[in-house]
């Protein structure tokens, strides 16, 4: 006596399905645990703007003025140039040419910048 098709299909489905629920807290960690990773890196990633802003804005800052503008206004100012800098590069179609050419640009945009406020703080 042979097989009928109908039982090794419910045969399969039960086997199926008996591996999706023992692999269901498996699934569920890994996405816990792929959040956790997306929510550290986006922390992290927030860190390393601030600190790499701060150190391009005291740059500039050294340039301009012959010392730093604080910790808060060396930050905005790092942050609005390498922002400022992509922008006008991005409009022109350039590149900055690797991790190098981005400092340097920051730091160019973050002196423009810090141009641009100290004329906007004379005008008023």
């Amino acid at each position: 006596m042979g097989h009928h098709p109908l039982d090794c299909r419910i045969l399969s489905a039960a086997v199926v399905f008996t591996i999706w629920q023992m692999s269901r807290p498996a699934w569920a960690q890994a996405a816990a645990d792929d959040v956790a990773g997306r929510a550290i890196g986006g922390v992290l990633g927030i860190v390393i703007a601030l600190v790499v802003g701060a150190l391009i804005g005291w740059v500039a800052s050294i340039v301009v003025k012959g010392s730093g503008s604080g910790v808060l206004a060396d930050i905005f100012y790092g942050i609005c140039g390498a922002m400022l800098a992509g922008w006008i590069l991005g409009m022109l179609g350039l590149s900055a040419g690797g991790i190098l050419g981005g400092l340097i640009a920051s730091v160019v945009g973050a002196i423009v910048v810090i141009l641009v406020v100290r004329v906007v703080r004379r005008a008023v």
